[in-house]
This record gives structure tokens, C-alpha cells and sequence, in this order.
């Protein structure tokens, strides 16, 4: 949101990034044709509001028109679409492009200055996910371990007063019990710029002899992560319907159904102190991993409708960021 108070009357610019990570909505009232309200949640808007819409992801509002225009439009955008207008792909799919491209993206918000974990179900999506995170993670902590060495080897070790009187490095150059970005700039006077524990930690829920459970334990041990495990019983996910609906802002069955285990398993990772957690969530969408009507598979092709996938997605997003948002705090 922009606003211009320099002029008169003030103009007023909203935006919404381009996929629809961030929730946000658009309300007008007919008691106040003139003003038009944006929020990030319904609950603000329904007693102002009696027409709310979701704004579309990807779109600029004008107040000084009151015009809605689109600014995100890839050459991707109409590239399935039956018109002779319809760009064609210059070049064949890259996968080496785009393992590439997801490991840089992992990499990137792995540079948190807070601690982070990955929610993990055992799935291709999330294992994936997970096993590039392991990586990268053990690689700083081998980088960090390794300036301390050669700090200690120099005789300066760059220490000052620890933050925190139950963090520090052993003799051998061992780092113990850090957690928070601040305490690897102290222990590495600044050297480190990812930073979490010394090892991944991962996080899964289910029923109790859920499958995913099993495939979760597999694959957290296959990549050598702090495993976390929490089992949730039928009456817990019934008692939490009503908060989980209270954050979603929806009642759509297959939603709500969802969210709930994602909205217990968000209660247990904040109260383990952790702010930000990656998942695979949204793949299948991208890639068409469930076949449905918005991309119905041919043989071995699958026809994908940008705009619908581009709506299932927003809605996915939508309703994972509510629930987290409700543990941000």
C-alpha cells in the first residue's frame, strides 16, 4: 500500500505480489460508494463491507482512477491457451535448469536471520525440499566450524561478552548450543550469514500409525535431520475445526480438512521457538502432480490452464499463510 497525501484528494496505490503468498482483500460499501477498503483479513472488513472480494494476485489498484490492472503477465501466461496467438516455448523443458532454480531458492531463504526447520511428510514434494535444506545447512555449519578453527589456530578468536551464557565454542573449535543468527555473528565475528542449529531440524504430524508418519521417520533418517514427531488424536482435530475455520476465514470442507493438522503442527513448532519453516507445498500445482479438471492428463501429457492453476495455488497459499500467521506473533 501507497499512499500520497500530496495531492487532494490523496491517491492511494495497492498492490499484490504476484502469486498471491500474502493475503489481502478489496471490500466496498454501499453506505460509502466513495471509499474503497483493503484489508488482509475478511474479519476487518465485514462490518464496513457489504461486497468483499479476494484482490487478484498479481494487479495494482489506482485510486486515482479506481482502475484494477494486471503487472505480472509472463509469456508463460497463454502458453496452453488454443489460440493461434499463443506463444510457443522457445526451448524444451531444462531440468537441470530447474533443479538448479529450486536449489538457489531454498539456498536464499535459508539466509534467515531466525531459527528454521522444514515440514516434512515423507512425500516427494517435501522430501525434496528437505533434502536440499539438509544440505546446504550442513554446509554452513562446516564453514562455520571451520572459521572457528582457524581462528583458534591464529590465537584470535574474536570473542566478546556471549549473548547468551550458554553458547560458546569448546577448545577444539566445537560450536555448542547457538541458535540465533546473532550468536554465529559472536562466535564467527560476522562470518556467518545462514543461520540456524548445526543441523537441520524437521517436522511432521499425523494420526497415530499414520503412513505419513512412517514415511516422514524414513526420510528424516535417510537425511540425517532433527526429527520431530507429534501425533494428534480425532478429538484434538475436532476441538481445533473451530479456531482453524476462525483463521481460514472459509468453510470449505476439503480446506478445513487440510489446515487442521498443519494448524496443530504450527502450535508445536513455535513453541520450539522456531519463525520460519519450508514445506512443499504448492508443487503439485505448478507441476500438475494431481490431475484434475484444471489440468486433465492426456496419455502422458497433461494440458495446464495458467489462470486456474494460477487461482488453485493463491487459495493454497491463501489459507497455509492465515493459519501460520496466527503463530507469527
Amino acid at each position: 500500500m501507497l499512499l500520497d497525501e500530496s495531492l487532494d484528494p490523496p491517491r492511494i496505490i495497492a498492490a499484490r505480489d504476484a502469486i498471491g503468498v500474502t493475503t489481502l482483500y478489496q471490500g466496498r460499501s454501499s453506505s460509502r460508494p466513495e471509499t474503497v477498503f483493503f484489508s488482509s483479513e475478511l474479519k476487518c472488513l465485514i462490518d464496513e463491507c457489504d461486497e468483499i472480494i479476494p484482490f487478484p494476485p498479481g494487479h495494482v489498484f489506482d485510486s486515482r482512477d479506481g482502475s484494477l490492472s494486471r503487472y505480472y503477465t509472463p509469456s508463460w501466461w497463454d502458453g496452453d491457451s488454443d489460440s493461434p496467438e499463443a506463444p510457443i516455448p522457445p526451448q524444451a523443458a531444462d531440468l537441470k535448469t530447474i533443479r538448479e532454480t529450486l536449489e538457489a531458492s531454498v539456498r536464499k531463504r535459508l539466509m534467515s536471520e531466525v531459527p528454521y526447520g522444514v515440514l516434512l511428510s515423507g512425500g516427494l514434494d517435501s522430501s525434496i525440499i528437505a533434502a536440499v535444506a539438509a544440505r546446504e545447512t550442513e554446509k554452513v555449519a562446516q564453514a562455520q566450524f571451520e572459521a572457528g578453527q582457524r581462528r583458534l589456530a591464529q590465537g584470535d578468536s574474536g570473542l566478546v561478552s556471549p549473548p547468551d551464557p550458554y553458547s560458546g565454542v569448546t577448545e577444539e573449535g566445537e560450536v555448542i548450543r547457538f541458535s540465533f543468527p546473532s550468536l554465529n555473528s559472536w562466535i564467527y565475528g560476522g562470518a556467518a550469514t545462514i543461520a540456524s542449529w548445526p543441523r537441520l531440524h524437521s517436522f511432521s504430524i499425523g494420526l497415530e500409525h499414520s503412513p505419513d508418519l512412517l514415511a516422514a521417520r524414513k526420510a528424516a533418517h535417510y537425511l540425517g535431520t532433527v526429527h520431530h514427531e507429534y501425533v494428534f488424536t480425532v478429538q484434538e482435530g475436532l476441538d481445533a475445526v473451530p479456531d482453524v475455520i476462525n483463521h481460514l476465514e472459509t468453510y470449505d470442507v476439503t480446506t478445513v480438512r487440510a489446515s487442521t493438522p498443519m494448524y496443530l503442527l504450527s502450535r508445536k513448532v513455535k513453541a520450539m521457538g522456531v519463525k520460519m519453516v519450508l514445506s512443499g507445498e504448492g508443487s503439485d500445482e505448478i507441476f500438475g502432480g494431481n490431475p484434475s479438471k484444471f489440468c486433465p492428463r492426456t496419455g502422458n501429457h497433461l494440458k495446464l490452464d495458467p489462470t486456474q492453476v494460477i487461482s488453485i495455488f493463491t487459495l493454497l497459499q491463501m489459507h497455509v499463510h492465515s493459519i501460520r500467521n496466527a503463530f507469527a506473533e
